[in-house]
């Protein structure tokens, strides 16, 4: 009996069995796709805006308030993403021995509290949030009535060596104005 091969034509008039033709296309999309796209693009489907939207929706089933996405946090969070990523050092303390604190201070977030959930290697949103509900200090981060805002950030590299995702969740509230320095300006012109 004789084997029959559909061939399907690749560059430089070489042929490919029809078998293998699936795989080389996905091949070389792939490797076009990552020619196309900047370093750390291609995500596995986590989404910041997708995280907050499933954190307001756990706490909103338990009665509390929504969080509202800070930019302050955003750029805190983000930075933390890259440094765990670029330091290959997933921990709530920073490369240089500094609490994770510190960013949120960095970027601008006058905060009277913050709170700081992590995550890596997970593919979407869902389990990453029943993994946080699951663990009672990431659940009590995420069900404190007392935060106010919101930051996340993602970012995808190597820990370790190995291919990963690193999700990077700030919870805070703002300190009172006057307790953060600020001054009042009276007026220079007479009133009446």
């Amino acid at each position: 009996m004789r084997s029959v091969f559909h061939n399907v034509r690749a560059s430089r008039g070489r042929s490919v069995p029809f078998g293998q033709a699936p795989r080389f296309v996905a091949v070389v999309f792939s490797f076009l796709l990552s020619l196309a796209l900047p370093h750390g693009a291609i995500s596995a489907g986590i989404h910041p805006d997708a995280v907050t939207t499933q954190t307001n929706i756990v706490r909103a089933t338990a009665g509390l308030r929504p969080l509202w996405t800070d930019p302050a946090l955003t750029a805190a969070a983000q930075h933390r993403a890259a440094e765990i990523v670029r330091s290959s050092t997933f921990d709530h303390v920073r490369p240089d021995g500094a609490p994770f604190a510190t960013a949120v201070v960095e970027a601008g977030y006058p905060f009277d509290r913050v709170a700081e959930n992590l995550a890596i290697d997970y593919l979407n949103e869902t389990p990453m949030m029943d993994a946080w509900l699951q663990s009672p200090s990431h659940r009590r981060n995420l069900l404190n009535d007392g935060y106010a805002h919101i930051g996340v950030g993602v970012a995808s590299g190597t820990v370790d060596g190995i291919p990963t995702i690193v999700v990077v969740q700030l919870a805070g509230s703002l300190r009172d104005p006057a307790t953060r320095g600020w001054t009042r300006l009276t007026s220079a012109l007479p009133l009446g």
